[in-house]
């Protein structure tokens, strides 16, 4: 099977914005120091782990050495019994002289997952003039825990401005049909998924990374229609089985409702989130005089997705102008993402989004971190403790309690959690900007 990669969530980006991308040091050729491309590195204080457990279909682990000069670093698992190469990952360019950190699939070089069982982990280095290190090697045994399910639909979290009730917007079904169809209908609002409330994404997004594979679970939804909510249930696939695109589906959704906003949105969602903002852009503008609240989020998550931060704070704090919209805690927390990406560290934003719901892990999560970046480790720790109690799974959440940690002097425990932030999330620039900027940063 394929490993599955990408994940879609709330802020596509912001969690880079919320720890200071821009602390990233690029290391050209010219920095790495006079005379060190000619000398032949050294590897030492290897870190692999023996036993290496991870999630079917997500799985993957850190190699860690210390480097002698800068150098390029080589990873390679083996057949430990013919010595075959597996698969090969290597850092993109020269790393700096120190401690080094690689993220590494448990994929061969198709892409499939690797069986569970005996690997051996190959590790080089290599200069920029082909001076290469003496390799080490160490052996590590892989295992697997159950796999989780793909949710095979796509929804939109309904906002106050919809008159619909709390939940997600089902705006087009995939293709699997044990999965979905059958069950839930275009058109549904789900409340309920696998018995928790799902009125608020995050609380939404929690739910369906916890689904479990080829097991039914229950939802509840409202029916356009229907008078009682429609309980039924659905079995997910293992989530390695692919789920959309869901483009076509969502355009011939909205050619059929042309009258109904909510499938408008659904589509404009899915655009930002494939980078088709001037589709979203025209469908926000289609729509603004009815659902102003509404496309005031759409335009502020376009110009968040082209970068463009002054315009998206003006545009979430627009969103807040319709009286019904001000209850709705994805508002201030965008604004807060806004606000950190422009440089401006404001954790009250995501305090605020936190008042309208002390459910939510991620604005916890976010909280810290703007307190991190603000120069406050103390409530940065707290907050992050309550987003580890909320949502222990959630990386966002063991990345920010793992660096309060280690800003408030418990590096090793710090270190644990956000090395286990980095190999459970799916986002792997996130992972990459974890490691640069953090861990190889608090183990020298």
């Amino acid at each position: 099977m394929r490993l599955l990669t990408g994940s879609r969530s709330r802020s596509l980006g912001a969690f880079g914005a919320a720890l200071g991308i821009s602390a990233l040091t690029c290391f050209s050729a010219a920095s790495l120091g006079a005379g060190a491309v000619s000398t032949t590195p050294v590897l030492s204080s290897i870190i692999v782990g023996s036993h290496v457990s991870g999630q079917q279909g997500h799985a993957q682990f850190l190699v860690g050495v210390r480097l002698s000069i800068p150098a390029k670093v080589i990873v390679r698992i083996l057949n430990p019994h013919t010595h075959k190469i597996l698969s090969t990952i290597a850092t993109p360019q020269p790393h700096r002289k120190g401690r080094a950190f690689v993220l590494v699939q448990a994929t061969d070089s198709r892409g499939y997952q690797l069986l569970p069982g005996a690997y051996t982990v190959w590790i080089g280095a290599r200069t920029a003039a082909g001076k290469n290190a003496v390799p080490v090697t160490r052996a590590m045994t892989l295992s697997y825990t159950a796999p989780r399910g793909v949710f095979d639909a796509y929804t939109v979290p309904v906002t106050p401005e919809l008159g619909l009730p709390a939940g997600q917007f089902v705006g087009a079904l995939g293709t699997q049909p044990v999965a979905t169809h059958g069950a839930l209908h275009v058109g549904d609002v789900i409340t309920t998924l696998n018995g928790v409330p799902v009125g608020n994404q995050n609380t939404f997004n929690r739910v369906i990374r916890t689904l479990p594979a080829n097991a039914p679970i229950a939802v509840v939804a409202i029916r356009s229609g229907v008078s009682a909510p429609i309980s039924t249930t659905i079995t997910p696939l293992p989530d390695w089985n692919p789920s959309g695109p869901f483009g076509s589906a969502l355009a011939a959704n909205v050619n059929s409702n042309k009258t109904k906003f909510t499938y408008a949105y659904a589509q404009a969602e899915y655009a930002i989130q494939s980078g088709d903002t001037q589709t979203a852009s025209r469908i926000s503008g289609a729509w603004a005089s009815q659902y102003p609240g509404t496309t005031d989020i759409l335009n502020a998550q376009v110009a968040a997705r082209l970068k463009q931060w002054a315009a998206a704070a003006s545009n979430w704090a627009n969103a807040l102008t319709p009286t019904n919209m001000r209850g709705y805690s994805a508002i201030p927390f965008g604004i807060g993402i806004a606000n950190t990406a422009l440089g401006h560290q404001n954790p009250l934003a995501f305090v605020a989004a936190e008042a309208f719901d002390p459910s939510d892990a991620t604005a916890f999560s976010y909280e810290a971190l703007a307190w991190i970046q603000y120069g406050a480790p103390q409530p940065a720790l707290a907050a992050a403790r309550i987003a580890r109690a909320l949502d222990a799974l959630n990386p966002d959440s063991l990345a920010a309690y793992g660096l309060a940690l280690i800003r408030t002097g418990n590096p090793r425990s710090g270190v644990i959690l956000l090395k286990s932030a980095i190999v459970t999330t799916d986002d792997r620039s996130r992972a990459q900007m974890l490691i640069t900027t953090y861990l190889e940063q608090a183990n020298p």
